[in-house]
């Protein structure tokens, strides 16, 4: 790894872009005084991550940039980069050249760059680590530290031999370490005491469920009566949007009607002043005509002079037109004559057409009654066939039947045989159980003696024992809970007193005075003056807050001692109550609000700081969470001071405030009371717990002795013995109720058998009785079958020449209606 380039821009004394290339014939930097060979190392120091300003030789970061001259002006930013060479991999990079670089803006910002890619400061020392190449390290040496080294100031040498060495990363390694692990113990300290606070906290959280399930079910509940409410809403808005519909729709109407109206008058207007637009224009036009009419008139006294002509012509050609109406009228004669006998021809073709349509009437009736008899014909045939199909199909049922019923017999026959042999083999088998049972009962009923007495001591021993389980598990269930109590009420107390101790939570002022000044050592602060039941102490301590801090002393003299002492040291601030100047408070007087508690009744202090007490309290009442946002309604109560009980909100005359609470609220208020109560608390606790850590000793001793002298297993052994035999008692019983169910059933099998074979026998002798009646009613309705058939033929045949007959004369006479003159060859 070797330095290759460094370059500058903006840094210090270097305004302009400069570069310096590091060859292998470089091995300094040298100039005279004042021409910016520190201003070099500093620039290799600043990019390399130096943070001191005084490592820099200035006063702040600002100052590293140019800030111009008399001939420039100031830069907007310092640039400094350097470029390492990498061929042998000493950096951890795969880049063969690596460059680095810092950007520092006139607004604070800055920037780091590897390789022109944004990067940390972490990452550019983490790259250099292993190299030897840092913003402290020596490979980097100025005239000072040459001194340095020399007088080993500061442990110079040792720093130079470390680098030299390579150890120095891992002692920045171990470094960072350490800081973990203190951040860490920081961190498990915290959880500690945050769960000791969830432990504390958990009742409040468990209230606060309740709560919250009930408010989910006032929730539900508002949310369902607020849905009826919308519906029974809605309907009524929409009878209300349905009558005000009609009005408006009644209202449109109206209106309508009269644009209407106003459409029409406004037409009529606009046609009135159209037709007198149009009279004034015909009266124009009127004018026009006149004019031309008084011209036309010169013009036809010319033209009558030639109608004069005209008329002469015409009468010649009427003459003319009389000649040939004589004529046209001759001939009209002799036509009338042709109709007359036209008429006549027709009426004599009307009459021959009558006789025609009768004609086409009868055989049309004909024909319709030879149809109707070839359908009657027809029915007939398709019942008769249908008739002979089922004939056949109980021919050959009560055939099938015939056969099934004697090979039913067959099969009973032999069924009845193998039951006979079945039971005379059960009868048998019967008398053998008999005897095994008989044995059986008299060992069962021994066993059974012996069962009972070992089961009475083992009933009593049993309840003895679960009596006595019942009180340890309560001794263990409330050591428990005893021990879960002492514990907590311990961390509590541990917590307290660290806090008190350390003073958590106060301000350096506060810590600097009670190590440092006597009077204020011995003064108490008000938050340990002022303690409160822990249900109100959330309440009290958000009121109190801006005054938990202030020493409670008892005249103003050691008030300014401490304030002197803290001017001298240049540390904070403090606040003082000094009890001489409260000895003559007069205390208000309570006032009786409803729901209220006032706050000094619940509060306890010594009689010391009850003036102080009252000053701090007086006029300050609790109120429920629920009826809080009442308040105080009227006058002359506008001085009342209000808190919720929770600690949520605190509301005076004209104002309200309040918000989320934290963790420790309720934790500084009263801590040196509260541990000497948790400490009277944890010794009774400690007695009761061992008090019952010896019942719970007796009781698990006792129970190991009933234990040991249990019956169980003889009682479990004969319990086994007694199974066993009412087994074998059951399977002998069971077999035989079998056996004998089993003969019961054969005999009865048996019976049913004869009685099913000769009912098997009567229907077979039914069965060919009707049988024979089939075949005798087959054979005659094949007769009319084929009767019926014949028939059928005949008409069919009679009808298809019907049929051709009436269509010859339908032909005939529709040409005939069609064209009248056929009727003439027809006749013919």
């Amino acid at each position: 790894m070797r330095l290759t380039t460094l370059n500058i821009k903006g840094f210090k004394s270097f305004p302009d872009k400069t570069s310096i290339h590091f060859n292998n014939n470089i091995t300094g930097v040298v100039g005279p005084n004042g021409s910016g060979k520190s201003n070099i190392v500093d620039a290799i120091r600043w990019v390399l991550g130096e943070q001191k300003t005084s490592s820099l030789r200035s006063e702040k970061m600002d100052n590293l940039i140019f800030n111009g001259s008399k001939q420039r002006k100031s830069s907007g930013m310092a640039e400094v980069s350097l470029t390492f060479e990498n061929t042998r991999g000493v950096i951890p990079s795969e880049f063969k050249e690596v460059t680095i670089t810092r950007i520092l803006h006139r607004d604070g910002e800055s920037e780091y760059r590897i390789n022109n890619v944004a990067c940390r400061l972490k990452d550019i020392t983490g790259l250099f680590m292993d190299t030897g190449v840092a913003s402290d390290s020596y490979a980097i040496i100025e005239l000072k530290m040459i001194d340095e080294i020399l007088n080993d100031r500061e442990n110079s040498r040792r720093r130079l031999f470390e680098q030299a060495a390579g150890i120095s990363k891992y002692k920045i390694r171990k470094k960072e370490t350490l800081n973990k692990l203190q951040l860490t113990d920081a961190d498990l300290a915290r959880v500690e005491d945050l769960l000791f606070e969830i432990g504390n906290n958990l009742k409040t959280l468990e209230s606060q469920a309740r709560k919250a399930k009930r408010y989910q079910q006032l929730k539900e509940e508002h949310k369902n009566l607020s849905l009826e409410l919308a519906r029974m809403q809605v309907v009524r808005q929409r009878e209300s949007f349905k009558e005000i519909e009609a009005q408006k729709q009644e209202q449109e109407d109206k209106r309508l009607e009269l644009e209407t109206k106003i459409t029409q008058l406004e037409a009529q207007l606009e046609k009135e002043k159209l037709e007198l637009i149009e009279k004034e224009i015909n009266l124009t036009s009127r004018q026009k005509e006149l004019n031309e009419l008084i011209a036309g008139i010169t013009k036809k006294e010319n033209e009558k002079s030639l109608a004069n002509e005209q008329v002469r012509f015409l009468l010649e050609r009427t003459v003319q037109l009389k000649k040939q109406a004589d004529e046209s009228e001759q001939g009209i004669v002799r036509l009338t004559t042709q109709l007359t006998q036209v008429n006549e021809r027709r009426t004599a073709q009307n009459v021959t057409l009558e006789e025609a349509a009768k004609d086409l009437e009868v055989k049309k009736e004909e024909v319709a009654s030879i149809r109707t008899q070839n359908d009657d014909l027809r029915k007939q045939l398709d019942t008769s066939r249908d008739t002979n199909q089922g004939l056949e199909r109980q021919v050959h049922d009560f055939e099938k039947k015939i056969a099934i019923n004697t090979s039913e017999k067959e099969n009973l026959g032999k069924s009845i045989e193998q039951n006979s042999v079945k039971n005379s083999e059960l009868e048998a088998q019967l008398g053998q159980l008999r005897e095994q049972a008989s044995v059986i009962v008299s060992e069962n009923e021994t066993k059974s003696a012996e069962l009972n007495a070992l089961t009475i001591a083992e009933e009593k021993l049993q309840k003895d024992l679960e009596s006595a389980s019942v009180k340890l598990k309560e001794s263990e269930q409330l050591l428990s809970k005893e021990s879960r109590k002492l514990d907590s009420k311990k961390n509590e107390y541990n917590l307290n007193k660290s806090l008190v101790d350390n003073l958590e939570g106060f301000p350096e002022s506060i810590k600097f005075l009670k190590k440092n000044s006597p009077k204020a050592k011995e003064a108490q602060l008000l938050s340990d003056v002022i303690y409160s039941p822990e249900e109100y102490r959330t309440a009290i301590e958000n009121f109190l807050e801006p005054f938990l801090n202030y020493f409670v002393v008892e005249d103003l003299k050691e008030a300014y001692e401490s304030i002197n002492l803290l001017s001298d040291a240049s540390i904070g601030r403090a606040n003082f109550f000094a009890l001489n100047r409260f000895k003559d408070y007069a205390q208000k007087q309570t006032r009786d609000i409803p729901d209220a508690i006032p706050a000094l009744s619940i509060v306890e202090v010594d009689d010391k700081y009850k003036m102080l007490a009252s000053f701090l309290l007086d006029n300050v009442y609790l109120l429920p969470e629920e009826k809080f946002n009442t308040g105080l309604n009227g006058s002359g109560n506008e001085n009342v001071i209000l808190l919720s009980s929770n600690g949520k909100y605190i509301r005076t005359g004209y104002s309200l405030s309040g918000g989320a609470l934290g963790l420790f609220e309720g934790m500084r208020l009263g801590r040196i009371k509260n541990l000497d109560k948790l400490k009277n608390e944890i010794e009774k606790l400690e007695k009761q717990v061992k008090s019952l850590e010896g019942e719970t000793a007796q009781l698990q001793q006792s129970i190991a002795q009933m234990k040991a002298s249990s019956r169980q297993r003889d009682i479990q052994a004969v319990r086994e013995q007694l199974s066993r035999i009412g087994q074998q008692s059951a399977s002998i019983h069971t077999k035989i109720e079998n056996f004998q169910s089993f003969v019961e059933e054969n005999l009865k099998r048996n019976a049913a058998i004869k009685t099913r074979m000769e009912q098997l026998e009567q229907d077979n002798l039914q069965l060919k009785q009707n049988l024979d009646e089939l075949l005798a009613s087959k054979l005659a309705s094949g007769e009319i079958h084929d009767q019926l058939l014949k028939n059928y033929n005949t008409v069919s045949e009679l009808l298809s020449k019907v049929n051709a007959e009436y269509n010859e004369k339908n032909i005939l006479f529709q040409g005939c209606v069609l064209n009248p003159s056929n009727l003439w060859n027809v006749r013919k």
